[in-house]
């Protein structure tokens, strides 16, 4: 048997490595804690003889605090546009376009062992763009674009089966962003492809039994519209962060915030988003759902396109930190856990793929969770804050030819082995 000591063999404890016998090469153990050194030896008994080896001593490394949630790879094939959610409970919920085989929408959630599939296929159709949300009942629902017609449709589980929601085709567009709010009553988010406003933006909610726009549809006066972000208030109110081509402006994009309020969109743009920019900029929005504040990280411009976190008041916005909380990102999202406090999950620019850093607001300084950079040659593809303790848990994307995320869509071809993380509670 291994033994192990923390004391420089002063005492020994049989080490967790499971049994060994003649044949074993070498020896697995668990339950062994970060940074500490530990003694090791082996015992050897055979009847009425038996001796023990040698000491050797290792150290062990800082531990990061993430862990893989279920099996790396856990898809089996390539796919694209992941999405993630978390139920109540904390457990978390992935739908994905399964690329190599039929390129339908897949869902499933992890049981506590292995990632289970949520019903069938969720769809009958060949589908990009997806967005997932769950109800307050832990039903999952996805908004989907048909690869064949364009036309966006929103369908739930209902335990059994997916079915379609209200009519399919609520109307041509792509980019969605799924939410509920505290109701359970759907809203959707998408650019809108349709007629001569095609790629603005349309906000639809489903009431009395039909889709209909919340608002007035196609409300952004610009029809450049590229990564969209919807959130929705506690008191019910949506608004939907974008960016786009200003009206006038020739290849520079910026940052908007619209919210809906009195039937009108509003925009409640930040002063500090900056002048346009000739590269694109990206923008995240998250609801928290202790007091419904809304929350925003962008591209900041006026500090080199690094990322910075504003929060609206119900009558403007105010900085969260100082601007530029890390370096420029390929990718941003933002989360709220169930205390209030705001994550923001970014992958790093140019270095070997964009490893993955998560930032925690502690009411002064944004502090690292896990360490940075806990994973390479990733791309963050969704992020979000389990409601009930507070943990953190983030989906990455791997593709190959490394095409941009944009925060919806793709570049070019994008190919993917969905991965999971989660950090342990307790993680600094």
């Amino acid at each position: 048997m291994l033994e192990q000591s923390e004391d420089e063999g002063a005492t020994w404890t049989v080490a967790n490595a499971g049994p060994l016998d003649q044949y074993s090469n070498d020896a697995t153990v668990t339950g062994l804690k970060p940074e500490t050194a530990y003694w090791f030896r082996l015992v050897v008994k055979d009847g009425s003889s038996g001796g023990i080896s040698n000491t050797g001593q290792i150290t062990t490394l800082p531990d990061s605090g993430w862990r893989l949630v279920g099996e790396a790879g856990f898809s089996g094939q390539l796919v694209r546009d992941t999405e993630l959610v978390l139920d109540a409970a904390g457990i978390p919920y992935i739908a994905y376009v399964d690329q190599a085989m039929t390129g339908k929408i897949i869902v499933k959630k992890f049981t506590g062992a292995a990632w289970a599939s949520v019903g069938a296929e969720a769809t009958d159709e060949q589908a990009s763009s997806v967005s997932l949300a769950l109800d307050g009942e832990g039903r999952p629902y996805i908004a989907y674009t048909a690869v064949a017609d364009s036309l966006l449709t929103v369908r739930k589980f209902d335990g059994t089966a997916w079915t379609t929601v209200g009519q399919a085709g609520i109307g041509e567009g792509d980019l969605p962003d799924l939410k509920l709010d505290a109701a359970n009553r759907p809203y959707v988010a998408y650019r809108d492809l349709a007629g001569p406003l095609g790629g603005a933006i349309t906000v639809s909610t489903f009431a009395d039994g039909s889709w209909q726009p919340a608002g007035a549809a196609q409300f952004t006066p610009e029809t450049s519209v590229q990564r969209l972000s919807l959130a929705i208030g506690k008191d019910g109110v949506p608004y939907v962060g974008y960016f786009a081509v200003p009206d006038g402006s020739y290849n520079s994009y910026k940052p908007f915030v619209y919210r809906l309020a009195g039937g009108a969109w509003t925009d409640i743009g930040y002063s500090g988003f900056g002048t346009p920019h000739s590269a694109s900029v990206r923008i995240s929005l998250a609801a928290s759902p202790v007091d419904g504040a809304i929350y925003a990280v962008f591209d900041d411009t006026n500090v080199s396109r690094m990322p910075s976190v504003i929060r609206w008041n119900g009558s403007d916005w105010d900085a969260i930190g100082s601007p530029g909380i890390a370096p420029r990102a390929d990718s941003l999202r933002i989360a709220v856990d169930s205390q209030g406090v705001p994550y923001v999950a970014y992958s790093k620019r140019n270095e070997g793929g964009g490893p993955v850093s998560v930032l925690r607001w502690s009411g002064t300084a944004w502090e690292n969770v896990g360490g940075r950079r806990f994973f390479r040659r990733r791309r963050l593809r969704h992020f979000a804050c389990d409601r009930c303790r507070g943990k953190t848990l983030r989906i990455l994307r791997g593709s190959i030819g490394r095409p941009e995320f944009d925060g919806q869509s793709i570049s070019e071809a994008d190919l993917e082995s969905v991965r999971g993380a989660e950090r342990r509670p307790g993680a600094a």
